[in-house]
């Protein structure tokens, strides 16, 4: 089998870039145009691979399992921005800015959101991870705070969801 341990790790958070969503045509695993986010709030960003879900099934006059259902877990993105400025806000939530002193919140109900993402992790010994997702799905949340100790935040999750054809649902590429 041999060794299987390294010294890569994943520490701290270098950029995240969210884009489009190929759609069901697309031969491209990420869109060629990507927005940069920025103003994150420290320990934010999170990915969070959950365990896979397990149904069990039995029979009559035994206590253990006679067979299992295994179904991946949920995989999702987390991360805070502080950035409250228009162009952020009609991104993320929808709606539209006139100006950089206006924003307006939609007045419908919005669509699915779906966008890929790219997160790369700061150097540790000399390396860092550019992870690749497809296709998420988007929700995003706010906390505007009106106090003095602390600022507004926009809490973005993405559940990371299975692309189109039959790509991964992320890749973790190592660089330099």
């Amino acid at each position: 089998m041999g060794d299987k341990s390294s010294d890569f790790r994943v520490v701290g958070l270098t950029s995240i870039r969210m884009g489009e969503a190929a759609t069901n045509s697309a031969a491209t695993y990420m869109p060629s145009v990507m927005h940069t986010l920025g103003n994150f709030v420290p320990d934010s960003a999170n990915m969070l691979i959950n365990p896979e879900d397990v149904t069990n099934f039995f029979v009559e006059d035994k206590a253990e399992p006679d067979c299992q259902l295994k179904t991946p877990g949920t995989k999702i993105l987390e991360f805070a921005t502080r950035d409250m400025g228009n162009t952020m806000m009609v991104y993320l939530f929808g709606g539209a800015a006139s100006g950089v002193t206006v924003y307006a919140a939609p007045i419908t109900a919005q669509v699915i959101n779906e966008k890929a993402i790219e997160v790369i992790t700061k150097p540790i010994n000399g390396k860092k991870f550019r992870i690749e997702v497809p296709r998420t799905s988007v929700a995003v949340g706010g906390s505007l705070r009106f106090g003095r100790s602390e600022t507004g935040t926009l809490t973005v999750s993405a559940i990371i969801m299975q692309p189109y054809s039959s790509i991964p649902p992320f890749k973790m590429h190592l660089v330099d």
